[in-house]
């Protein structure tokens, strides 16, 4: 019995990481087809390397292009502790599963479910804490050689029920933070 709520937990993982991906796709896309923002390596025929050696993610119809100019299907896990109220008691559990992702599930991809109102307290030190622990799970996770998906989650921590300014709030800190980062993508 545990097993088969293992591969069923791993294979529910497996899809929620893949509507990440097809979430990044679409958003890639829309800002792909503009001509003022198309990537000049981006070609309806082929995959190359940008002019400026940039080896990071792209896409090419409805693939991902990774650094090797092959074609990525990310999977891997969840990891919600940073969704939680008392996250802090949760980063320690959540680098072991980062970890565990890359040696024993040999995943590619870690998905980090983080409350927007754990990082936008107005208590400016539990901020710093909070950025200092999704950094730190960011880190661990690319130093496995794992992509990271980004995504806000409200569940845990408030009764909202969609998107509001503060959410527009939070990824703009985490925007500004990541936005050169090519293995660090946000589900919008």
């Amino acid at each position: 019995m545990g097993g088969y709520r293992r591969r069923r937990g791993f294979a529910i993982a497996v899809v929620v990481v893949g509507l990440a991906a097809v979430v990044y796709l679409v958003v890639h896309l829309s800002i792909s087809r503009s001509p003022a923002t198309r990537h000049p390596s981006a070609s309806n025929s082929t995959a190359t390397a940008s002019p400026s050696g940039s080896t990071g993610y792209r896409t090419l119809g409805n693939q991902i292009i990774g650094p090797d100019g092959r074609s990525f299907l990310p999977y891997g896990i969840t990891v919600f502790g940073l969704a939680y109220p008392h996250w802090q008691q949760r980063v320690s559990s959540d680098e072991d599963q980062i970890r565990a992702t890359a040696q024993y599930w040999h995943g590619n991809t870690v998905r980090l479910m983080i409350a927007p109102t754990n990082l936008l307290q107005n208590n400016l030190p539990d901020n710093r804490h909070f950025m200092r622990a999704i950094r730190r799970e960011v880190s661990t996770a690319e130093s496995y050689g794992l992509n990271v998906i980004l995504t806000a989650q409200y569940e845990r921590t408030t009764k909202l029920r969609m998107p509001d300014s503060s959410t527009l709030r939070f990824w703009r800190i985490l925007a500004a933070r990541y936005k050169g980062d090519d293995r660090v993508w946000f589900d919008l």
